[in-house]
């Protein structure tokens, strides 16, 4: 008697029903098996420890309970937070359970405009406005944090932002990690909307995790990494009156973390409400351009910045051409400024400065005007030029006795400032001197760099007499802008 059941090969494929159950079921397990395969370490090791933001109370942290920083995944608010234009709000991502050794990236998403208002233009270092937070509080609740190595990547600069705001020199704008080695970051790209409306950014950042001997690995197979950066509040006086993240009413606008490996990983979302940037008003500085006696279209640089979150360049003229204003506005937070004209042009000075404030605060140091700001205050501010070289530099100026007058010739260096010329005349060098030209003597190139040939007769002369002539140079305004040196000329006895 047979105690053992076999199931000759034979028989299974005689048994077709059974076949095609056991097939379906042998399908799916090796499905799976495939499926399981083929996903990226991400979704199935490495997990989120952390995503969040910091709340800073009012501005440098909170002064009792948890100091510094509170690290949230909610929303920055007025009652937790406050961040003016030109700070930036730190951002922070704890990523655990990657193999040592490996290579991921990271896509990071932010919410540069809502309704053509600018929220976040930029991201930058973690520090760039909050550089009161500690080491320790960087590092709260990320295991190994506080004795990991540090490594850093240049931020790539945004097409869409101009250069004048936005710094590009290498270590200005940087990533910050620890637990692993920054690789590269891609140039950031609009992935929604436009600037017209509702728009958002993408950035991906490609690492690699540290060896399985750094501080933040938990085992030989297992190690984290935690990125910081900051993400730049938008700033009126970078893009105009009204257009800054202080006039964006109604909903929040966000940093999101959008995908690991390049697969989505589901809501995460550090938000902040636009009520968190509107806690105290800007004030205005306004900046004018003058050109001592008249009009020119030479173009001068000026920066404006408070030293810490805000640096804009921009450029003036003075003269009736469009292509270039007089005079710029810039509606900024309250604080201390500095307004400096930068790169001076060759043959050319700046003569004064001089600013109008209600709170007689402003101090001035050539080239640089420093500001008090406070809230709803308008400071204005005229910065003058002169030509160094102008009509005031005379070739020459000769003269030469006749047998019926005197010739009297001169040579102009520039007329930029100059309109015309006056001849006085006196019988003794230190005498009191006459006009002698019935009308001023016009200059040939009046508002030009240009020099010109003059000759004069002066006709109401004596023979055997000396004569001491001397000119003034008028400016624009026909005022004197500079006498010339005195030229002696004597006239011969009659033959």
């Amino acid at each position: 008697m047979q105690n053992n059941r076999t199931f000759p090969f034979t028989s299974i494929f005689k048994n077709q029903k059974w076949l095609r159950r056991s097939g379906a079921v042998l399908a799916l397990l090796l499905l799976g098996v495939l499926f399981v395969n083929v996903q990226p370490q991400s979704l199935f090791a490495a997990s989120i420890g952390t995503y969040d933001q910091c709340s800073n109370d009012d501005g440098d942290g909170f002064a009792s309970g948890d100091l510094g920083c509170r690290w949230i995944n909610g929303n920055l608010n007025k009652n937790n937070s406050t961040y003016f234009e030109g700070d930036a709000t730190v951002q922070r991502v704890w990523l655990t359970g990657f193999a040592p050794g490996s290579t991921h990236t990271i896509t990071f998403k932010y919410g540069t405009t809502k309704g053509g208002k600018h929220a976040y233009d930029f991201l930058t270092t973690w520090d760039w406005s909050e550089n009161w937070i500690t080491d320790a509080d960087r590092c709260q609740d990320i295991t190994g944090c506080t004795t990991a190595s540090e490594t850093t990547l240049d931020i790539p600069q945004d097409p869409n932002v101009p250069d004048s705001f936005e710094p590009s020199a290498p270590g200005d704008r940087m990533f910050v990690m620890r637990g692993g080695t920054l690789d590269s970051a891609t140039t950031p790209s609009i992935s929604s909307g436009s600037y017209a409306g509702d728009s958002e950014t993408v950035i991906t950042v490609t690492f690699t995790v540290g060896p399985n001997t750094g501080a933040m690995c938990t085992s030989s197979t297992s190690c984290d990494v935690a990125i910081w950066f900051g993400a730049h509040v938008s700033a009126q006086a970078n893009w105009g009156t009204g257009n800054g993240a202080g006039s964006i009413s109604g909903s929040p606008y966000h940093v999101s973390l959008d995908a690991l490996d390049g697969s989505s990983i589901g809501q995460r979302d550090n938000q902040m409400q636009a009520d968190v940037v509107t806690a105290t008003p800007n004030g205005t500085i306004t900046i004018v351009k003058d050109v001592q006696g008249g009009t020119h279209s030479q173009d001068f640089d000026f920066v404006l910045t408070n030293n810490s979150t805000i640096t804009q360049n921009f450029s003036l003229d003075d003269d009736a051409d469009g292509t270039l204003p007089n005079t710029q506005s810039f509606s900024v937070p309250p604080g201390t400024w500095e307004a400096t004209e930068i790169n001076i042009p060759s043959g050319w000075t700046l003569t004064g400065i001089v600013c109008v404030d209600p709170t007689n605060n402003t101090t001035v140091l050539i080239p640089t005007a420093t500001i008090n700001l406070a809230s709803n205050e308008t400071v204005t501010c005229t910065f003058t030029n002169k030509v160094t070289t102008t009509s005031a530099n005379l070739s020459s100026f000769k003269g030469v006795a006749r047998d019926k007058n005197v010739r009297l010739k001169w040579r102009s260096g520039s007329e930029y400032d100059l309109t015309g010329f006056n001849v006085y005349r006196s019988t003794t060098k230190n005498g009191t001197y006459v006009l002698i030209n019935d009308a001023v003597i016009p200059a040939k190139y009046p508002g030009q760099p240009q020099s010109a040939k003059y000759v004069y007769r002066d006709f109401d002369v004596q023979p055997g007499t000396r004569y001491f002539y001397k000119l003034e140079l008028l400016n624009k305004a026909g005022e004197t802008l500079e006498w010339s040196d005195v030229v002696k000329v004597r006239k011969p006895p009659s033959q």
